[in-house]
C-alpha cells in the first residue's frame, strides 16, 4: 500500500509539473507577436507621430522631438520591412546597372569639352574612362544574364567600377 501511494504521489506530481511547463511555454508562444503584426502597429504608430508632426507649428522644440521619433519610428520599420522582405540582390543589381547606365549615359558631354582651352585634357580624360565604364558595365551585365558569375561578386565588382571618378580638375 505505501508502495501504491508513493508511485500515484510521484504520477501526480509528474503530471502536476508537466501541465505547468506545458502552460507556460503555451503563454510564451502566445505573447510572440509576429513581425507582420509589429510592422503593422509600427507603420501605424508612425503615421499617427506623423500626423500630430505636420498639426504642430514650425520651428518648435515639441515638433523638432517628435520629427525624431517619426524618423526612429520610421527606420525601425523599414529595417523591419527589410527583415521580413529581404531584397534578392540579383533584382537589385539589375535596377542599380539600369539607372548607372542612364547616369554614364548623361555623362557622355564630356567628349564634347575637350577643346576646353583650360580642362580639355581633364575631359578628354573622363571621357575615356566613361567610355570605358561603359564597356565594362557592359560584361557585368552579360556575366549575370548568363551566370557567369555568383551575384556577389558582380556586386562587388559593380561597386569598384562606380567608385571610380571619371573628371579630376585640380586647380
Amino acid at each position: 500500500m505505501k508502495k501504491n501511494k508513493k508511485i500515484v504521489g510521484i504520477t501526480f506530481c509528474a503530471a502536476v509539473s508537466l501541465i505547468v511547463v506545458l502552460s507556460v511555454t503555451n503563454d510564451s508562444q502566445a505573447n510572440v507577436v509576429s513581425k507582420a503584426e509589429k510592422l503593422e502597429k509600427l507603420t501605424q504608430e508612425e503615421s499617427n507621430l506623423r500626423t500630430k508632426f505636420d498639426a504642430l507649428p514650425e520651428n518648435s522644440e515639441e515638433r523638432n522631438e517628435l520629427g525624431r521619433k517619426v524618423k526612429e519610428a520610421g527606420i525601425t520599420a523599414g529595417n523591419l520591412k527589410e527583415e521580413i522582405n529581404p531584397v534578392d540582390p540579383r533584382t537589385e543589381l539589375e535596377a542599380n546597372l539600369k539607372s548607372y547606365k542612364n547616369v554614364l549615359g548623361t555623362k557622355d558631354y564630356y567628349s564634347t569639352k575637350t577643346s576646353h582651352p583650360q580642362y580639355g585634357k581633364a575631359y578628354a580624360k573622363a571621357a575615356k574612362i566613361v567610355a570605358e565604364k561603359e564597356v565594362r558595365l557592359a560584361e557585368i551585365e552579360k556575366d549575370l544574364k548568363e551566370n557567369k558569375k555568383p551575384v556577389d561578386q558582380l556586386v562587388k565588382e559593380f561597386e569598384e567600377l562606380r567608385m571610380q571618378q571619371e573628371l579630376i580638375i585640380n586647380n
